[in-house]
């Protein structure tokens, strides 16, 4: 089994990880990718979902771009066979999350100065708590919001 993983970081240009679990398989084929110098996409699911915790980890961790738009694998696979250099740890897909609608209407939705539950932010911004859950998460991970003991605030 790991050495399938080996094998298939080192045939791809790029590796893009798909709500992985916190012990998935695909999580060690996004480390050997890593460290063979192949970008690392990950496309989570729910923030509350468990099999996501793996994408949420590597994106966190910055070993992982998120992928915002379905093309960001293809553009970079592209780039690095035409030879143009790739910098490793470009936050080009995530600082495309700041422009997200939903993102932005969560943050407009947070009470300023006390946390918010995610409930509360899903009602005054007129999204599903999971579509919530997931904007708050991008807009965590851009740095604008932080979860907290009484939910939600703004960086």
């Amino acid at each position: 089994m790991l050495a399938r993983n080996r094998l298939i970081a080192a045939l791809a240009t790029t590796t893009v990880i798909v709500e992985a679990g916190a012990r998935s398989g695909a999580l060690n084929t996004a480390n050997h990718a890593g460290q063979l110098g192949r970008p690392v996409f990950a496309v989570p699911g729910p923030y509350s979902s468990s099999a996501s915790v793996g994408c949420h980890r590597l994106i966190a961790d910055r070993r992982a771009e998120l992928v915002v738009q379905p093309r960001d694998p293809a553009e970079t696979a592209v780039r690095l066979c035409s030879g143009d250099r790739i910098v490793a740890g470009a936050e080009v897909p995530i600082a495309g999350a700041r422009i997200d609608p939903e993102v932005l209407r969560v943050v407009d939705a947070l009470a300023p100065r006390r946390p918010t539950p995610a409930d509360e932010v899903a009602r005054r911004s007129g999204l599903s708590l999971v579509d919530t859950t997931d904007a708050l998460a991008l807009a965590e991970l851009q740095g604008l919001v932080q979860h907290g003991p009484g939910g939600w605030t703004t960086s």
